[in-house]
């Protein structure tokens, strides 16, 4: 009966453990997962804004401005051949999950000249 007890007790523990950190944002890939982000990129599990902004740029994209940053994702403004972009990156990888054109000007639909 005891024995019962206690194993009752160490089930509810566990399953109390495992919807906790079911429910933590998570960071990283590969081998772990961490709770904050500043930890994964102590681990090396995450890129710096540093590193990511060389990555972006050496694929063409440059004077870069963050405007919100979220959870897991950033969005920055930056530049391409000249032709503003809002960029949305994964604030780990760096990888670009979508481009928006930002086009100047008031008039015609703001496709002006």
């Amino acid at each position: 009966m005891k024995s019962a007890l206690i194993a009752a007790a160490l089930g509810a523990a566990l399953m109390a453990g495992s919807v906790s950190s079911a429910a933590a944002k998570n960071y990283g890939y590969g081998k772990g997962h961490y709770s904050s982000l500043a930890e994964a990129r102590a681990y090396g599990q995450c890129l710096y804004p540093q590193q990511i902004r060389r990555k972006l740029a050496h694929y063409g994209w440059h004077g870069f401005d963050v405007v919100k940053l979220r959870h897991n994702t950033a969005l920055i403004c930056s530049y391409r051949h000249g032709k503003p972009y809002e960029l949305k990156v994964d604030r780990c990888t760096g990888e670009i999950y979508r481009t928006r054109p930002l086009y100047g000007g008031g008039y015609r639909n703001g496709y002006g000249y």
